[in-house]
């Protein structure tokens, strides 16, 4: 019989890390909207350039600016939302900024705070996904815990942990090979 796989440790969230976790999720969630403000962009600058060709001496040198300056615009309130929104989220929830304890065995994962504590099943997970800073674990569509993968020990402890999410999630882990 194995030894059961536990791992342990102890994180307090930085804003810095709260705020790369938000913008991979909403770029995640609406990447498509992102998609389509490019192909009318890019059909706006062609019709534009074809407009000029044909009325260039009626137009200014600033004739088709609009076409420049909206999607610049456009990607940096993209950013500044996201930016405003982690940063009022990780002011006004102080268990966002609490230095937790997490255990993670085959049982699950057990987070703990000086103002919480929780133990989730890997049957409540939607799914786990690995980036290269952090893991996700999602317990919705929407909902989603953050374990930074500095709270580990090192190297030996992240693999620990992708060995273990694939052998209780299977197709539902989104991990990096390695």
């Amino acid at each position: 019989m194995e030894p059961e796989t536990r791992l342990e440790g102890n994180y307090e969230l930085e804003f810095g890390e709260f705020y790369r976790a938000l913008r991979w999720y909403t770029w995640r969630r609406y990447w498509w909207l992102y998609c389509i403000l490019i192909f009318f962009v890019t059909l706006s600058l062609l019709g534009s350039v074809l407009r000029r060709d044909n009325d260039l001496q009626s137009q200014g040198h600033f004739a088709n600016m609009e076409a420049v300056v909206i999607p610049v615009l456009l990607a940096v309130l993209f950013y500044w939302s996201v930016y405003r929104g982690a940063r009022r989220q990780f002011n006004t929830n102080s268990s966002l900024r609490e230095k937790r304890h997490f255990v993670i065995s085959e049982g699950g994962l057990e987070s703990s705070s000086s103002s919480s504590a929780g133990k989730l099943a890997w049957t409540l997970f939607h799914k786990v996904v690995e980036t290269p800073e952090m893991f996700f674990f999602f317990t919705s569509s929407v909902g989603f815990i953050v374990l930074p993968k500095r709270s580990l020990a090192g190297g030996e402890q992240v693999q620990a942990l992708r060995t273990l999410i694939r052998q209780t999630l299977g197709g539902k882990a989104k991990l990096q090979k390695h």
